[in-house]
């Protein structure tokens, strides 16, 4: 593949020295297909193909809504409640988190984050609850 050199302003090539993101740690993402490995790599180019076009400045705004009803709206929401099983959400969850964030829901998503661990503390047995936060590390062992 080729890459492509962005010239900014004032004539400088390349990635801008100093920005304010802070650098972090590649999201590694070890998903394991639950259907068939063949399909799910067609389903990949597919995606690479979709976001291809998308990102396309040429693309009409016609078939970003119409991709935007079809994917999110209908895809996303019939998907939803596999999004929350234990094999997808330590993916998920950082990556919605990090796009709320990113763009200025970061209180509402905190708000949100804080509501659901109210709701391990009341509705989630204590022995169970810790239970999980010892096979994570999550507590000091004295």
């Amino acid at each position: 593949m080729t890459q492509k050199k962005s010239i900014r302003k004032g004539g400088r090539e390349g990635k801008a020295e100093g920005s304010k993101r802070p650098k972090t740690e590649p999201l590694v993402l070890n998903y394991e297909p639950l259907g068939d490995k063949t399909f799910f790599e067609g389903y990949r180019g597919d995606g690479e193909f979709f976001a291809a076009i998308l990102s396309e400045p040429a693309c009409p705004q016609t078939f970003r809504d119409l991709f935007g009803a079809v994917f999110f709206d209908e895809m996303m929401n019939r998907a939803g409640y596999l999004l929350s099983s234990p094999l997808l959400l330590p993916i998920i969850y950082p990556i919605v988190r990090d796009i709320l964030d990113e763009n200025g829901f970061g209180g509402t998503a905190e708000g949100l984050h804080e509501a659901l661990i109210q709701a391990v503390e009341v509705l989630v047995p204590e022995e169970t609850a810790n239970r999980v936060r010892e096979k994570l590390g999550l507590v000091n062992k004295k």
